[in-house]
């Protein structure tokens, strides 16, 4: 697919694009041959005006247990000026931009997961639901790798969030923290 040269093209095909359950419905060119939509400058700028139009459709729903909740707040504390879920968006950016890239970072905190301090922080049935509102550009980048890991994006939000807890609460995590996460945060927050 990705060597065809769109030399047979439909100049004009209907086309649609999922996100966040809802259609984006559009004319564009398309290759016979492979079946790749060609956007142009005017259909990228017919959706992002969809995107605005429907914004209310990239807030998050999720739920999330309660020493979790607990540690975000005392997360949270570092930060006086920022929201919750400015922190929730932060947290997400951080592991869309930095941990999914980089195999050796997402291992170490994905190796949370097997660890007492993460089995404890989702022990018990306590759970807060919560909400958060994400541009839409992280949503599509949120629903891309829910559908490539095969979860929700909801479990997307509660795993991004449980596993930063994690890595903020482990002690002997501490280099993980200040190198990739602690500054990272800093940065987006003082950027909201």
């Amino acid at each position: 697919m990705s060597d065809c040269e769109h030399e047979r093209v439909l100049p004009h095909a209907a086309q649609e694009k999922s996100l966040a359950g809802r259609t984006f419905h559009f004319h564009a060119p398309a290759c016979q041959d492979c079946g790749a939509v060609l956007w142009s400058q005017e259909t990228e700028r017919a959706f992002s005006v969809w995107k605005k139009e429907n914004k209310e459709i990239f807030t998050i729903q999720f739920s999330l247990k309660r020493r979790v909740v607990e540690n975000l707040e005392q997360m949270l504390s570092r930060y006086p000026s920022a929201t919750e879920s400015q922190l929730v968006r932060a947290i997400l950016a951080i592991f869309i931009s930095s941990v999914f890239p980089n195999q050796d970072l997402s291992a170490s905190i994905y190796g949370l997961k097997n660890d007492s301090s993460y089995f404890n922080l989702c022990a018990g049935i306590d759970k807060r639901k919560m909400k958060c509102r994400v541009s839409p550009e992280l949503y599509e980048a949120m629903e891309t790798i829910s559908q490539l890991v095969g979860i929700t994006p909801s479990k997307f939000v509660e795993d991004c969030v449980t596993l930063t807890v994690a890595v903020f609460e482990a002690k002997e995590r501490i280099d993980i923290w200040e190198s990739a996460m602690n500054r990272q945060i800093d940065v987006v927050l003082m950027a909201s």
